[in-house]
């Protein structure tokens, strides 16, 4: 009998730990305006004031995600302004999400709540800017007779963005928003040919270099400027 109690009494624990907790009695807007690469409104997008509880279910903020952590949502207008009114958490990892949804990027603003509360209790995201997303269709073959090498490098623009703010100021180093990634192959006799797509965004830039045989490096710079982008390049 007293053993059934104690697991009684444990589960009854464990569930209300596992529960999540807001300060209930705490009030914030977040307040901005959603607009695209070329500065125009955007109408109609989805903006979640969340919990950090929500990434350590490995839970992506999505329109269509776990309600659970949820503190507030709402949309943006026909002039791309929006307002949450949502419920506050003093957490490590409280977050904002814009939901670009599946043509535009997203964007998080992120901050560490647990000893910092907003001025007037009010985030300004100020213009949020959500671009179209695009992909980078890389085709490189050789034409060159067997045995010549080609060792190539490419950087491009992630579409991911993540800003941090510690105390209400951007921190760059912590953040990681249109960040640059980078590829680097050797073709030859064993590999040829490369064909891949890569994630970017319509304004975003890639910086492709070369070299031939060891040769000198060539170096070609490209902005994207449609949603889906070819680069065929032959050696």
């Amino acid at each position: 009998m007293y053993k059934k109690t104690t697991l009684i009494l444990l589960v009854i624990f464990l569930v209300f730990s596992c529960e999540v907790q807001f300060d209930r009695n705490v009030r914030i807007e977040t307040i901005g305006k959603t607009v695209d690469e070329n500065s125009l409104a955007i109408p109609n997008v989805f903006v979640g004031v969340y919990t950090e509880a929500a990434r350590f279910t490995g839970f992506y903020p999505t329109l269509n995600g776990d309600r659970d952590y949820l503190l507030g949502s709402n949309h943006s207008d026909e002039n791309g302004i929006f307002s949450v009114t949502s419920l506050f958490d003093s957490d490590q990892d409280f977050f904002i999400f814009v939901d670009g949804g599946d043509l535009r990027t997203n964007y998080i603003y992120s901050s560490d709540t647990f000893d910092f509360e907003p001025q007037n209790f009010l985030f300004n995201l100020d213009e949020v800017h959500l671009k179209k997303k695009a992909n980078i269709n890389f085709n490189i073959t050789r034409t060159s007779a067997p045995g010549t090498t080609l060792d190539f490098h490419i950087s491009y623009q992630s579409p991911l963005c993540e800003e941090v703010f510690v105390n209400g100021v951007l921190d760059e180093a912590l953040s990681n928003c249109n960040r640059m990634e980078s590829i680097y192959r050797t073709l030859n006799d064993d590999e040829e040919q490369y064909m891949g797509t890569l994630n970017s965004f319509v304004t975003g830039t890639i910086q492709f270099s070369y070299s031939i045989n060891g040769g000198a490096e060539i170096i070609e710079n490209y902005v994207i400027n449609q949603d889906n982008y070819d680069i065929n390049f032959s050696y």
